[in-house]
């Protein structure tokens, strides 16, 4: 196959780990070499319960049609080692996702980033300081966030009513998301993007990636809002492994729903 950019899709959705994605191009070079290697009894052993699919969809004009549907669906695909792929993820993370799916302006992922994100059981006080800071600080940074209701929704929401731009990272396919009013008349100021393919739903299991990849994307991470066990320490903790600016926003010592966040504080973060 000479098409890198289709094999490159075609290994992201092998339905292997992105460590045994990133296994596999360290032994073959390229994921072409891959796909011209399916008959090694070594590769299917490798690939497991992943390898019949794998074999199925190798067929380059399956994978050509795979693309002519995505590109239906209004979907761009930035790629692993390909320009406009994000170098702060490259740096960020030691197994990049291969793909990015992608709907809007692409090139807000090389302007300086910051993610603004909490807990979706926020209250009063959190949701005004995600929108309020999320606009004065959307004219230095493009903000990145989730979609989840609560203070991921706006941060985004208050980058975009003040004239500034925003990446709204998703939990699922793009089919899967219902977008909102308030983005929809964005433009060119947001980007919608995400490793899961169309159709792919989102579930509790998706959201340790979803999480880590706002932060992979930033330059660095504000966290608004979150009790103990809220996801949005879980961005707290990529962010602090992937070597980013942590910063959190102090709440009431009496709320459990700045616990999270004041317990960031005293380890470290900056209010």
């Amino acid at each position: 196959m000479t098409d890198e950019r289709k094999a490159y899709y075609w290994l992201h959705t092998s339905g292997l780990s992105v460590r045994r994605q990133h296994a596999l191009l360290e032994i073959y070079g390229s994921p072409s070499e891959i796909i011209t290697s399916m008959d090694s009894e070594k590769l299917r052993e490798f690939c497991g319960s992943a390898y019949d699919d794998m074999l199925r969809r190798s067929d380059e004009n399956a994978l050509t049609e795979e693309l002519r549907e995505l590109r239906r669906k209004g979907l761009r695909l930035l790629v692993f080692g390909r320009e406009g792929y994000p170098e702060k993820l490259i740096r960020s993370e030691e197994y990049p996702p291969l793909v990015l799916y992608c709907k809007g302006n692409t090139d807000l992922l090389s302007r300086p980033t910051l993610a603004v994100v909490g807990s979706r059981a926020s209250t009063d006080y959190g949701r005004r300081v995600a929108s309020e800071w999320a606009a004065e600080l959307s004219k230095t940074f493009v903000i990145v966030s989730g979609h989840a209701t609560g203070i991921d929704t706006y941060a985004v929401r208050g980058a975009l009513e003040a004239g500034g731009s925003a990446v709204c990272v998703l939990a699922c396919g793009h089919d899967r998301f219902d977008v909102p009013g308030f983005m929809t008349e964005a433009g060119d100021r947001l980007l919608l993007t995400g490793i899961y393919a169309p159709g792919r739903p989102a579930n509790k299991f998706v959201y340790h990636e979803r999480n880590r990849l706002i932060s992979g994307l930033s330059d660095g991470v504000l966290i608004v809002e979150a009790g103990e066990k809220s996801g949005a320490l879980i961005t707290a903790r990529a962010a602090a492994e992937q070597g980013k600016p942590l910063f959190a926003v102090p709440g009431s010592v009496k709320s459990s729903r700045s616990a999270g966040t004041n317990g960031l504080l005293r380890s470290g973060a900056v209010a």
